[in-house]
């Protein structure tokens, strides 16, 4: 895959950081629905192509 995404709930430990490798940032969003439940607000870090860090929060909602 080309990008992982670190996913934290807010949690300071180590069980609560995901490691999602994904195509793109939209299919990463897709992913999210299976890892937390619905409506949990998730701290979102990865490095685009240009080697950029990127933060977001980003709250989950359902595919649908």
């Amino acid at each position: 895959m080309r990008y992982t995404y670190n996913c934290n709930d807010g949690l300071n430990t180590d069980k609560s950081t995901n490691h999602i490798q994904a195509m793109s940032y939209k299919k990463m969003l897709k992913i999210l629905p299976s890892k937390y439940p619905v409506g949990t607000i998730v701290n979102i870090s990865y490095t685009n192509k240009k080697d950029n860090l990127i933060i977001k929060d980003v709250k989950v909602s359902s595919n649908d």
